[in-house]
């Protein structure tokens, strides 16, 4: 008995189940707060990605890029409307009394990062073994910081209604979209590794992305810096991930800019001068001429 293969198989199946899991939990917040039932209908939202799962454990084919697709779908199109949905509809009347209350939101989004370490360790070929590592340490970090962002929105929702802080809904509303956007860059990151095979093609996405992350990192540091100075809410923590994300992706794009500069240049140098064809004079000219 191969145990490796059994192993990748069990890890995901259990992303699978984890899938549904955190889909019910999501679903039962507006179900009970609400006291609908049909928000169980979240589970449309993932019926993509529990597709292409379910394919990828069932497939022969053991292809990379499978990856991509099943996070992408569930990120896009699961996770994402589910977090907007439920976070408007419930997040001011969450009872600590409930079964469902403020720490089982925070537990069912703890979900994600595992779901993302299940995805990128159960990656069968050993070739992009080197690149699924890097992957699942930065993208972790990544989805821990958008979690951190929910967290917040919750934490600042719960005390404004109870009456110690007065946060503006604006600002609430803010972090909760970048946070879905944080979801939304995620699986882009996995392009410049799975998909891109020649070097100025990964050399122009890694400016792109690098760009993206810069761009998006500032907005959430401008967000955490507005409540650590202007509310005196701590947010310490995340605060130097974005700085230090801001400066390491600045760091790896300037470089690859001005040496994809360079080559450019040194490519036009090295092309032989070869003088044009002569051209046959006008016939006016010609004319002239005699």
């Amino acid at each position: 008995m191969n145990w490796t293969k059994l192993f990748i198989r069990f890890g995901r199946l259990t992303l699978l189940l984890l899938m549904i899991l955190q889909c019910w939990l999501l679903a039962s917040f507006p179900a009970k707060y609400l006291n609908n039932s049909a928000w169980y209908a979240f589970f449309v939202f993932i019926l993509p990605a529990l597709g292409i799962t379910w394919w990828w454990i069932t497939s022969s084919e053991d292809k990379i890029r499978r990856l991509f697709y099943v996070w992408f779908s569930y990120s896009w199109f699961g996770l994402v409307p589910m977090v907007g949905i439920v976070f408007p509809l419930t997040a001011g009347k969450l009872d600590s009394n409930q079964p469902f209350d403020s720490n089982i939101l925070k537990l069912s989004l703890g979900i994600t990062p595992l779901l993302l370490l299940l995805l990128l360790n159960s990656g069968a070929d050993p070739q992009f073994r080197k690149a699924l590592t890097e992957l699942s340490f930065v993208m972790t970090v990544d989805i821990f910081d958008g979690n951190d962002l929910l967290h917040t929105v919750i934490d600042i929702t719960n005390e404004n209604v109870a009456g110690r802080f007065s946060i503006p809904k604006g600002f609430v509303s803010a972090l909760l979209s970048f946070a879905c956007v944080s979801f939304i860059f995620s699986p882009i990151q996995m392009i410049g590794k799975l998909f891109l095979l020649y070097q100025d093609e990964k050399m122009c996405f890694r400016c792109v992305n690098g760009g993206l992350q810069v761009f998006l990192n500032a907005a959430i540091l401008g967000l955490r810096l507005g409540l650590f100075l202007g509310y005196k809410w701590n947010t310490s923590l995340f605060i130097f991930k974005n700085i230090i994300v801001i400066v390491v992706r600045t760091m790896i794009c300037m470089p690859a800019v001005r040496d994809e500069q360079a080559r450019r240049r040194n490519s036009q140098a090295q092309q032989p001068f070869t003088r044009p064809p002569p051209t046959a004079p006008p016939a006016s000219q010609v004319a002239d001429n005699k």
